[in-house]
């Protein structure tokens, strides 16, 4: 009979444990789903265009001052048509992105954080208000997340095993679709591609190039395609311009905003979309995560950082609103980073310990509040303001 060592039960626990959290996560995402709270207002514009266009027109802008990417728009339409346009139908793909990304949380922060330290990324995840809110929401911002850590796990393998051609020949198949379903998912694919590229690759390796080229190939060519079909008609909409105006960049002219823009949404991501208490300390905290992993993992660093950075970017070309649930795409890289700053600290000294010990009470236990108000998870549109 084998021995299983001391350090690799420990492990084991640890994963029985972090599958209890994803069970109990995945049922807070199917409560408000098994709810039916009626249809909002976004929602139901959304639905009146599915059943007043067909496949091709719904390719064009959309009435009502929405906007959709067109891959989520018509596997709705499919799914409405089979089920006559029920609300908890066309909500079903917004609810399987959710499940799918809690699993994926679990299975991401297991590879890049460890198996314990796992146990705290679901939570810190899961009792996301935003996370939850849109898994139960006929829009596209719970498969921007779902996108996002398809692209994370993949491009984890691809790390991992870079002799082994499966996961950038799954990229590369995955990239039109991905684009196809979620507007900032370009953004994650140029993390994607420079996690290849910041490492620098192997001397010699053509197969490594080759596969670095298709797969920037396949993702940049897909969103060229969607933004001359799709999205380039839809930016001319000036309702959503204007709704939208502070979430952009201001670049030029330069003003005091333009140094204050990135400080203060610094800390708001954490706030809105991921969802802390306290912004400024998850802030901090990422930070730590980002510098370790500059350190010593810069393939980590380009994945985890570099599609946050790039849509500031897009913003400050007036291509992208950076707020709130449109950043819900970064809710998965934020939180590993958070959890690899909290992971940084516990293994400095003393102090570091008792400091990062803090943080996670003060993390957890606002988080747990919170959750706890939110019960029993019927609707917690409430709590997004």
């Amino acid at each position: 009979m084998v021995e299983i060592s001391g350090e690799k039960k420990t492990e084991i626990w640890a994963s029985r444990l972090s599958v209890l959290l994803v069970i109990f996560f995945m049922v807070a995402e199917l409560r408000p789903y098994m709810a039916g709270r009626p249809l909002r207002y976004d929602e139901w514009a959304l639905l009146t265009n599915l059943k007043a266009r067909n496949f091709h027109q719904l390719l064009q802008p959309l009435a009502f001052e929405q906007a959709a990417p067109v891959g989520f728009l018509w596997v709705s339409k499919i799914i409405g048509r089979w089920f006559a346009y029920a609300p908890r139908a066309l909500r079903i793909v917004p609810l399987l992105a959710g499940l799918l990304s809690v699993i994926l949380m679990f299975v991401n922060s297991r590879a890049i954080v460890g198996a314990w330290w796992a146990l705290v990324a679901l939570p810190v995840y899961g009792m996301a208000p935003l996370v939850l809110y849109f898994a139960s929401d006929f829009k596209q911002y719970s498969t921007d997340t779902m996108v996002s850590s398809v692209l994370i796990y993949l491009t984890v393998r691809w790390l991992a095993d870079t002799d082994n051609t499966l996961w950038p020949l799954l990229l590369t198949l995955v990239a039109p679709l991905a684009i196809g379903v979620s507007y900032p998912a370009i953004f994650v694919f140029v993390g994607v591609i420079l996690a290849r590229l910041i490492p620098g690759l192997p001397a010699r390796r053509k197969n490594a190039w080759f596969w670095l080229i298709v797969v920037a190939l396949a993702s940049v060519g897909s969103w060229l395609l969607l933004l001359l079909a799709t999205v380039l008609p839809a930016s001319r909409n000036q309702y959503l311009l204007h709704f939208w105006r502070d979430a952009f960049w201001p670049l030029w002219p330069v003003r005091i905003r333009t140094f204050t823009f990135p400080l203060y949404n610094a800390v708001e991501i954490f706030r809105r979309p991921v969802g802390l208490e306290s912004g400024g300390l998850g802030l901090v905290l990422a930070a730590v995560g980002a510098a370790w992993l500059w350190r010593k993992e810069q393939a980590l660093f380009a994945l985890l950082v570099m599609p946050l950075l790039a849509a500031m970017v897009a913003s400050g070309l007036h291509m992208y609103p950076f707020a709130e649930r449109l950043l819900l795409f970064t809710v998965p890289s934020m939180v590993l980073l958070v959890v690899l700053g909290l992971r940084a600290l516990w293994r400095q000294d003393a102090w570091s310990r008792v400091a990062a010990v803090v943080s996670l009470v003060v993390i957890l236990g606002l988080e747990s509040i919170r959750m706890a108000k939110m019960l029993p998870l019927n609707d917690i549109a409430g709590f997004l303001r």
